[in-house]
């Protein structure tokens, strides 16, 4: 009825608790696709330990391809109805195939989103999903003006993910989940929430949000200037423009900070400068700065950005 995708990579430390939590659902009618994605570490064999001690679990070993390719690899062999994720170093609640499957058959839905639980070493945090209602467009505007959109945290048929072909784009190393929820919600009749924590996110030191490079901050601009063509595609570009700008605020912001990469901070979807003030993404002096070196107050910004170095200079 559910299949499960676990993209695995040198996750040994932490896939015991993964798997564990999955095998603990209440609802049992599920499998469990654990996608190798060539693993230096014991996470493989990890794997096929688990294999040999229940049949619903199937593991797939492949060539390291990044976590795209791997959640491809357990779309294309899924058998189930419907889908879930779940991230190697995370871990669910119990009762979260059977609570999001009966409210997904009780509303009718195609998608069944859920709150998250973002858990560090001390501390904790609850992610609420967005509220999704009858306007579709406006809906999906306001989601992609979430701060967390992530493929983890919902469950989703998966007649409508054959439909329109989705998989996740294998060129992004970053934000290729926003990329892929975008669509997958465009295209959903129905969504709809249970604002309850199934789902646990390990802040893990290792995980890509620690770790951004600039290969990552251009995949990023790369994805949203992709979902960009695809709205415009579908006609609501202009419904989803304020959204929009602030998702490219966020990935150009480092930009700001560099003279040298002005010029292409102005050039990359240039509407966004009609949002920078009301962007929740950057913070105050960024803001000030961008807005400045959007409307021929450069100076402005050059006397901002010497005023850093110099703070941190003294520092």
């Amino acid at each position: 009825m559910i299949s499960i995708i676990v993209p695995v990579y040198n996750a040994e430390r932490w896939l015991a608790r993964c798997i564990d939590s999955i095998l603990a659902q209440t609802y049992t009618d599920f499998e469990l696709l654990l996608i190798n994605d060539g693993s230096t570490d014991a996470s493989g064999t990890i794997c096929d330990e688990y294999a040999k001690k229940d049949s619903r679990i199937r593991v797939f070993h492949k060539h390291n391809g990044g976590v795209s390719s791997a959640r491809n690899v357990g779309l294309d062999n899924a058998r189930g109805e419907w889908v879930t994720f779940v991230d190697a170093d995370d871990w669910v609640e119990a009762d979260m195939l059977s609570n999001c499957l009966e409210k997904a058959e009780k509303e009718n839905a195609d998608v069944v989103m859920f709150d998250l639980k973002m858990i560090w070493d001390g501390g904790f945090k609850v992610l609420p999903t967005y509220d999704w209602n009858d306007d579709k467009t406006a809906s999906l505007s306001n989601y992609i003006g979430e701060v967390w959109t992530t493929d983890c945290g919902h469950l989703s048929k998966m007649s409508l993910i054959e439909k329109h072909q989705l998989r996740f784009h294998e060129d992004f190393s970053f934000v290729e989940d926003f990329h892929y929820m975008a669509r997958l919600c465009y295209y959903a009749t129905k969504i709809v929430v249970d604002h309850t924590c199934y789902y646990n996110y390990w802040m893990n030191q290792a995980s890509i949000i620690h770790n951004v490079t600039p290969k990552r901050q251009q995949d990023e601009l790369k994805a949203y200037l992709s979902i960009l063509d695809f709205l415009k595609e579908k006609g609501i570009e202009k419904q989803t423009e304020k959204q929009m700008s602030w998702r490219f605020l966020k990935a150009t912001q480092e930009m700001l900070l560099d003279t040298k990469q002005w010029k292409t901070f102005q050039e990359v979807y240039p509407i966004k400068r009609n949002y920078i003030l009301s962007c929740p993404f950057i913070n105050q002096k960024l803001k000030i700065n961008a807005w400045c070196l959007t409307h021929h107050l450069s100076l402005v910004s050059r006397f901002m950005l010497l005023m850093r170095k110099l703070r941190h200079k003294n520092d």
